[in-house]
């Protein structure tokens, strides 16, 4: 049989876990729950920046590295708003830059400055995307507006009747 407790014994204290609200504001960005407020995406970097100062260098480059991953991320997530997107990849190249500056020997400082070439590269592809969104639209409007405008004239927009 097991011991029951009586009314006389204490309570155990329990730990109240506050959430960390850098972690909140990493799902925050990660899932693009405010898309219109660039200024979440700051407060982020700001937090996890502020966060690294105290620390060893190799331990801020990781902390920059999972910054930059998690924007990196984000940016290829296609269920997210493009405007939040690019917002993202515009915000990349700081945590890229601070990767660089911390770099501890030549073999880091290139592999950063190859991060930042992709950064660029992705920047480039994320930019004609979203110019091509607002282009092909016009484009097959006014290529809809021609056909119906010459079936009109020739009789033929009402299947064939």
């Amino acid at each position: 049989m097991g011991s029951a407790k009586t009314m006389d014994e204490p309570m155990p204290e329990y730990e109240t876990t506050r959430p960390d609200p850098l972690v909140a504001l990493e799902n925050l960005v990660r899932c693009g729950l405010e898309p219109d407020n660039p200024r979440r995406l700051m407060s982020y970097l700001r937090e996890s920046f502020i966060r690294a100062q105290g620390l060893e260098p190799r331990q801020q480059r990781r902390v920059y590295g999972a910054v930059l991953s998690l924007l990196v991320d984000t940016v290829h997530d296609r269920s997210l708003p493009l405007s939040w997107r690019c917002h993202c990849i515009d915000f990349a190249f700081e945590p890229a830059l601070l990767m660089k500056s911390t770099a501890a020997n030549e073999e880091q400082a290139r592999a950063a400055e190859a991060i930042e070439e992709e950064l660029t590269a992705l920047r480039q592809c994320v930019k004609e995307y979203r110019r091509s969104l607002t282009r092909e639209p016009t484009a097959a409007l006014s290529g809809l507006r021609s056909r119906r405008g010459a079936g009109a004239v020739r009789g033929t927009d009402h299947g064939g009747d």
